[in-house]
């Protein structure tokens, strides 16, 4: 359908305008990158922001609009969270910062149910598991982690089902245009067979007329004919 054409082709231009936007964020853990680590720290940790802001912006849309399996969307969402995970190894609690976009990749990439349970279960690890890791140093939870994590859910959700209910409801205008199109070739057709009936038993009437003439009245005969 266009609405299909038209969501494949522009879809994943307009994930990378608003994602390529909100990827600001990653700067915070990317000047934590290189405040009080070694350079070979500050290095990787570059590195695997720059790798994680490229297959956030390039992945998830082939996920998301592609037509990958479910597996496929799994995969990528698995890829986005080890990223971060890795980030967070190298830099600290601020490479967590990541979660957020997880979170709203889960969103568009996974089913619903699964989805929700996944982004709930990684809001409460994200504020509650930095504590108990000894390196980063991190006394209180981290509320900001989490609740960024919950409303970054939210609002992709929010975000995917509109985008959803558009979608239907341009299928349902593209059928009822179908069926009105359909509905008036149907009306064609049958005046058009109540004509050509019409003068198909014009033309026999005229022709057996013509035959009953044709020796008794020539002329009238040849008027009919």
């Amino acid at each position: 359908s266009w609405f299909s054409r038209t969501r494949h082709q522009d879809g994943p231009k307009r994930w990378r305008r608003g994602g390529g936007f909100w990827l600001i964020y990653l700067l915070s853990p990317l000047g934590a990158a290189w405040t009080h680590h070694q350079l070979a720290a500050s290095i990787a940790g570059t590195v695997l922001l720059a790798v994680f802001a490229w297959a956030y912006l390039f992945l998830v849309p082939v996920g998301w609009y592609g037509n990958g399996t479910r597996r496929d969307a799994y995969v990528i969402w698995s890829c986005l969270l080890v990223l971060v995970i890795a980030a967070a190894a190298v830099i600290g609690v601020s490479g967590l910062t990541g979660m957020v976009f997880v979170a709203a990749a889960g969103m568009v990439l996974l089913p619903t149910r699964q989805a929700v349970g996944l982004m709930a279960t990684l809001a409460v690890t994200s504020t509650v598991v930095p504590i108990y890791i000894g390196p980063w140093h991190v006394q209180e939870l981290q509320w900001s982690i989490g609740v960024g994590v919950a409303r970054a859910s939210v609002a992709v959700f929010a975000f995917t089902g509109l985008i959803r209910a558009n979608g239907e409801l341009a299928a349902a205008r593209a059928e009822v245009a179908q069926l009105a199109t359909e509905r008036e070739r149907l009306r064609i057709a049958r005046d058009l067979h109540d004509l050509l009936g019409h003068s198909l038993t014009t033309v026999t009437v005229k022709a057996a007329l013509a035959k009953r003439l044709i020796d008794t009245d020539p002329v009238r005969a040849k008027a009919e004919i």
